[in-house]
Order: structure tokens, then sequence, then C-alpha cells
């Protein structure tokens, strides 16, 4: 998807496993999709160097992918209704309205440059394959449980290194709300010296 200026769609229906390239402009680079709708459905979205992709509408999906080492993906609709999600990009930030998986598309987990933050609004969050950035990375749930199967790490120095976060929604000490269950064999950490901060 390309034009002269910012680009935006209404409605893209997928039938089968398919795969967009954003493109944009250098002077106006952010390509806006509406809703995407493919339930049994992958999509990868590829982004150019310097290129954004947001949306005004839910996505609908079972797999979703961004690729694009330096692109920036800004997937903030909480009606989002994706099974799984994948990366391997600059800045990611992603909210779901049901159940998560990130897990394998094509690429295989999240790998990121910036900054990464993946949000529930319902339902759990689960990393079943390997989350790496050199950025900030944030997962959190609004009130299901934060599964972490795979390793999770950074580079980053700062005290927000990598912050966990199960059960937004309820206050702290409420036994109810999210939990974080971290499989015994895997490891979250910033080699960086950065902090790792769990909330539950």
């Amino acid at each position: 998807l390309s034009n002269t200026g910012n680009y935006s769609s209404s409605l893209i229906t997928l039938a089968s496993d398919s795969k967009i390239l954003v493109n944009g402009s250098a002077t106006d680079p952010t390509v806006v999709l509406g809703a995407v709708s493919g339930s049994s459905s992958s999509l990868t979205v590829d982004i150019p160097s310097g290129r954004q992709v947001s949306q005004s509408a839910a996505a609908n999906l079972d797999k979703l992918a961004f690729t694009g080492s330096s692109g920036v993906v800004n997937f903030s609709n909480a009606g989002n209704t994706v099974s799984t999600i994948a990366a391997d990009t600059g800045t990611l930030t992603y909210v779901n309205g049901t159940n998560l998986t990130i897990g394998t598309v094509n690429p295989s987990g999240i790998t990121a440059t910036g900054p990464v933050s993946i949000t529930t609004t319902s339902g759990d969050l689960t990393v079943s394959a390997p989350i790496s950035a050199s950025n900030t990375i944030s997962l959190s749930t609004n009130s299901g449980d934060l599964i972490v199967g795979a390793a999770i790490s950074t580079s980053n120095t700062s005290a927000t290194a990598i912050v966990l976060n199960a059960g937004t929604a309820s206050a702290a000490g409420t036994e109810t709300g999210g939990d974080i269950q971290v499989a015994s064999s895997v490891t979250i950490g910033s080699s960086g010296g950065g902090r790792t901060t769990f909330y539950t």
C-alpha cells in the first residue's frame, strides 16, 4: 500500500494467508489500515525503514505478523481479535481484546529494536516464542493471566527494562484478576543490567 501521502484503507477482507507492503512516503510516512478481517487467515504487514502503520478499526485474524526492522507499529484498537502475533520490527505497540499468544507466524516470536508494549484487555497473554528487544518490554493483561513459556530479554539499562503486569484492572493485594506464570526453564532479564519488574 503506497501513495504520495498518508494512506488510509477502509476494509480489507482476506480469503487466505496474505502479505501487505506498507510504503507511505518520506514526507508523510504513516499508513492507516481500516478493518482487517479473516478469522482463519494469516496477515504479514511489511514496513520499510522510516515508515509507520496504525489502524482506524479492529483486526480479526488468526495470525498477524509485522516485519521490517525499523518500522513503527501502533495497533492499539481494543477490539482486535487476533490469536497469534509475531514481529521483527522497530517499535511495536499492540492491544488485543481476547486471548493472545506471542508465537510463530513468520517470523517466530518478537524481535524489536525499539520499545515493545503488548496488552490484552480481556483474556490471557501467552509467551510461547522468545521476545528480544534493544529497548523496553512491557507485557500486561487487564484481568487475564500472563503465561511465560519462552525467554524474554533486552539490552535496555533502565528501571523499566522489562515490566510484566497481570491484572492491571485490579488493586494491589487483590487475590483475583490475573497471575504471572513462568515456566521453570525460562529466563527473563536484561543483559544491560536493567530492572525486571513483576506486578500481579
